[in-house]
């Protein structure tokens, strides 16, 4: 019978692999054509989506980039398991924006799951409101979702 992973389980498990998590997202941003992509973790009472690895944004801002699940677009992707993308006229949570100066023109985000389920979150925005994400875009997200659970399930 799979268990939930524990916010103390997977936070042993960025520590060994926290290195992997991140290049893996820095040498993919580019083909994804983002200006940021960040890995959400869901917290224990899943209320709270905490980014755990992000390219372009300071991980000082980590604490406080903490994102209600219940109000956010990434909180939906977590609460549906599936993936999305929004535009610049759809609305979103702008507190991440606010905090770190990023716009966030449009964004996609798809679940990540280990062991069976649900633990976080992956998304990648873009601050050109001219290039939209599309399909295709979203499926190597999804592709990249699935090389980070592969490495996060490493040793499990």
């Amino acid at each position: 019978m799979n268990h939930r992973v524990t916010t103390q389980e997977m936070h042993e498990r960025i520590e060994r692999h926290g290195y992997s998590l991140a290049r893996l997202l820095a040498e993919n941003l580019p083909s994804l054509e983002g200006s940021d992509a960040t890995l959400w973790m869901l917290s224990d009472d899943d209320r709270w989506l905490h980014p755990i690895v992000s390219v372009n944004t300071d991980s000082s801002y980590f604490e406080a980039m903490k994102t209600p699940a219940d109000k956010s677009r990434i909180g939906l992707v977590a609460a549906t398991g599936e993936p999305i993308i929004i535009g610049p006229r759809d609305s979103h949570n702008e507190s991440v924006e606010r905090l770190t100066g990023i716009t966030t023109e449009n964004m996609m985000a798809c679940p990540v799951f280990l062991k069976g389920d649900l633990f976080g979150v992956l998304s990648c925005i873009r601050s050109d409101p001219a290039h939209l994400f599309n399909r295709e875009e979203l499926g190597r997200l999804e592709w990249l979702a699935f090389l980070l659970e592969a490495i996060l399930g490493i040793g499990q």
